[in-house]
């Protein structure tokens, strides 16, 4: 089985998610790849996106005319018997606003299945974009900062002298 996984890698050093995902995917004999728009991923098994949003924003005709090119490279590779699957991180870009255009709806229609990492993105993924409810979707939880870093031991000059609580805000 191969997958052909954007990104996969490539931004280890801001985000391990993806890296680690990999890993744990070749733990289990699956070869996964980094995606690109050609040979290669096209004759991948699965495409894996986890966030697409950057293919859809096309502000200029050029752009637009490449996102077309894309959602024609994923209507072949989803013709020729591939699958195509995305991880639900964010519903929509942090620095646009929401544009539900017929590029975003082509792009759900070629969706084989969707990873949501908790029950409310679910929610709000279907409230938000319905085409998506009949899709195969699986929950599957994030990975934690345990899962990463190793966890800080209790100090002795805390207050109630317990371990020290850490929270994460994505690459803020």
């Amino acid at each position: 089985l191969t997958v052909a996984m954007w990104p996969n890698r490539a931004n280890f050093d801001l985000n391990p998610y993806t890296g680690l995902l990999a890993s744990g995917l070749e733990r289990h004999d699956v070869e996964v790849i980094e995606f690109g728009w050609d040979r290669r991923s096209f004759h991948a098994d699965i495409v894996h996106f986890h966030w697409p949003n950057e293919y859809f924003s096309a502000p200029t005709i050029r752009l637009r005319l490449q996102v077309w090119k894309k959602l024609l490279w994923l209507a072949a590779f989803r013709a020729k018997g591939g699958h195509f699957v995305w991880t639900v991180h964010n519903m929509w870009p942090h620095d646009r606003s929401k544009e539900y255009s017929l590029r975003l709806r082509i792009f759900f229609a070629l969706l084989d299945g969707v990873i949501f990492l908790n029950r409310t993105s679910k929610a709000v993924a279907y409230a938000e974009h319905p085409i998506l409810v009949g899709k195969a979707s699986v929950i599957t939880p994030l990975i934690t900062n345990e899962d990463i870093f190793s966890t800080p031991g209790s100090r002795r000059d805390h207050p109630r002298n317990r371990p020290v609580e850490l929270g994460s805000f994505g690459l803020i």
